[in-house]
């Protein structure tokens, strides 16, 4: 497993968060939703974290980042950490408009990131 998990027990369901960083120091709750963003970069909705995180998936690098959404639950339009989600749950990616649309499923949305 590149990312999240428990290393020792595998499966242990009961490690989650929300921390980025190096591919199995990452931390999710209900990772849910997947897209392609470019080679070696996708987009993954965490729902019950209330985000979208970046994951870089080289053969040399492994590790996430923050890439929209607070953490906080509501309903706010924003970059990065100013937006804010209520259960995001999908994404689509759309290279060649440089966009993605989030189904953003306690607010009954699908948002435009």
């Amino acid at each position: 497993t590149p990312f999240g998990g428990d290393p020792v027990f595998k499966d242990n369901m009961f490690q989650f968060g929300d921390t980025v960083g190096e591919g199995r120091t990452m931390r999710f709750q209900y990772p849910s939703g997947l897209g392609a963003e470019m080679p070696g970069r996708l987009l993954c909705t965490d729902t019950y974290n209330n985000r979208v995180k970046l994951l870089f998936t080289s053969k040399r690098e492994l590790r996430g980042e923050y890439f929209v959404g607070s953490g906080e639950e509501g309903y706010k339009d924003g970059r990065g950490n100013q937006a804010t989600f209520n259960r995001p749950t999908g994404i689509a990616v759309a290279n060649g408009l440089n966009c993605a649309w989030v189904v953003d499923t306690g607010n009954n949305l699908i948002r435009m990131v």
